[in-house]
């Protein structure tokens, strides 16, 4: 599936057609729907207009989770999809220098509480970030909008 391999994630879910590649270990984990903002859940918002409201909420969130992955090693790439797409939507990406690193943080919040929430985490390849993230919507450009299947961080 060119979705998953890209981005770890998949619209059709277990139901697809195509093969999903689930690495055992990876250097990425990825934390489905971890960062949850009521703006993000209304799926009737403006393609655009909101994202400026999220900001602060989201400046909160960055603040009180990237330390804690950041004491367990150094991270390549932190990203938080602001999707609406339920496969996408609040998803926390968190790729670590190494392998070892990465490892620890698998035992360490696999399970774990966030938000009133039990955080469950799994480890994901994306080849290349630069394929992973939607390059269009940063520009207010992504013909997709809502419903575009790369991520929009």
């Amino acid at each position: 599936c060119s979705f998953f391999r890209r981005v770890g994630a998949c619209k059709f879910g277990n139901k697809c057609s195509r093969v999903h590649i689930i690495p055992q270990q990876s250097t990425t984990l990825l934390f489905p729907n971890m960062f949850n903002s009521f703006k993000l859940q209304q799926t009737f918002r403006n393609d655009y207009n909101s994202e400026n409201d999220i900001y602060e909420e989201f400046k909160a969130f960055y603040d009180d989770v990237y330390p804690e992955f950041r004491k367990i090693g150094k991270i390549n790439m932190f990203a938080v999809c602001c999707n609406i797409e339920p496969h996408l939507r609040g998803n926390v990406y968190v790729d670590y220098l190494k392998l070892a690193h990465a490892l620890e943080a698998f035992g360490k919040f696999n399970g774990r509480w966030f938000d009133k929430r039990q955080l469950s985490c799994s480890f994901v390849t994306v080849y290349n970030w630069k394929y992973a993230i939607c390059g269009l919507f940063n520009r207010n450009m992504c013909l997709k909008g809502k419903n575009c299947n790369f991520l929009h961080v």
